[in-house]
């Protein structure tokens, strides 16, 4: 299955690859990772108040990114009308029953979990993206993880 970011981290899609398949999509992955990464900056990086917000890969970034994030990703309902940012007043007052992220929204949550992984590996040593193969009924199954040196194996995109 060829890469997309704009995939759901909870899809049992996953399962019904094959490894072939499941292995061009991590391949996808990696390779498409730093590509990824530049893109997301750039939209950070031009919303207001967070020109300066440092992309160095430490865990201090990521609370800021959080408060991106939530001004960021906008919701659709079930006939694909764009509802209001997760983050304005109009959003609380809404509260839609049925809801899903926009296709653009599901990008970010896909490159957000990119740099999150990115922070986890690039400042614990053992830490590594990993491939999680073993177990069809994880629900990380076939998805790109953090693993290596943890306790606990980490989907990035679903954090």
């Amino acid at each position: 299955m060829k890469f997309t970011q704009n995939y759901y981290a909870h899809s049992s899609i996953f399962s019904n690859l094959s490894k072939s398949d499941l292995r061009e999509f991590y391949d996808g992955f990696i390779r498409n990772l730093p590509y990824s990464l530049d893109e997301l900056f750039g939209e950070i990086w031009r919303t207001g108040g967070f020109s300066e917000w440092p992309a160095s890969f430490h865990e201090d970034t990521l609370p800021r990114l959080g408060e991106w994030l939530m001004g960021a990703l906008r919701a659709v309902n079930p006939e694909g009308m764009l509802l209001p940012s997760l983050a304005s007043p109009d959003w609380k007052e809404l509260n839609p029953p049925v809801w899903d992220f926009s296709a653009h929204s599901r990008e970010i949550i896909v490159a957000a979990g990119m740099y999150y992984g990115e922070v986890m590996t690039r400042n614990n040593s053992g830490v590594v993206w990993a491939h999680l193969l073993d177990n069809k009924k994880s629900a990380d199954f076939g998805q790109p993880v953090i693993g290596g040196n943890v306790k606990r194996v980490i989907n990035p995109v679903r954090v």
